[in-house]
C-alpha cells in the first residue's frame, strides 16, 4: 500500500513538472560573455595607473533541482553553477598613469574564461556564498 501511494505522488509529481515550459526557453544557457571592468593600482606614493579590460567571463543558467526522498535528510539535490570549465593567464599594460608612478604597478594580471560549463561550485575559485555545502 505505502508504495503504491509513493508510485502516485511521484507520478502527479513527474506530470507536474512536464507542463512547466522549458526553461531553455526562459534563461540565458552558460556560456561565454564579454565582461568589461575597470581596474586601478596604486604605489607606495599614492600615485595610480588605471585601465579599461574587456575580457571574457562565463555567464548564464544551470539545471538545478531537489527532489524529496523517504530517507534522511528526505531530500536528494543537484546545485550546479555555470563557471569556467578551461581558463588562461592574462597580463595587460596599465597606460593611463601618473606622473612618477612605480613601473612594477603597470602591470595587470587576471584570468580569462576560455569555455564554460555547468558544474558544481568550487569555493577556492567561485564566490559559492548562496549555495550549501
Amino acid at each position: 500500500m505505502h508504495y503504491c501511494w509513493t508510485c502516485a505522488c511521484l507520478a502527479i509529481a513527474f506530470a507536474m513538472i512536464s507542463d512547466l515550459p522549458d526553461q531553455g526557453d526562459l534563461l540565458a544557457p552558460c556560456a561565454l560573455r564579454v565582461y568589461n571592468f575597470t581596474v586601478s593600482k596604486t604605489d607606495d606614493n599614492g600615485r595610480s595607473c588605471r585601465g579599461a579590460i574587456s575580457t571574457f567571463a562565463c555567464y548564464g543558467s544551470c539545471l538545478t533541482y531537489e527532489v524529496g526522498t523517504l530517507e534522511f535528510p528526505y531530500t536528494r539535490w543537484k546545485s550546479v553553477v555555470c563557471n569556467y570549465e578551461k581558463r588562461i593567464s592574462r597580463t595587460v599594460t596599465l597606460d593611463d598613469c601618473d606622473e612618477g608612478a612605480d613601473a612594477i604597478i603597470r602591470s595587470y594580471r587576471y584570468l580569462e574564461a576560455e569555455s564554460c560549463k555547468c558544474k558544481r561550485c568550487r569555493r577556492l575559485s567561485a564566490s559559492c556564498s548562496s549555495i550549501p555545502a
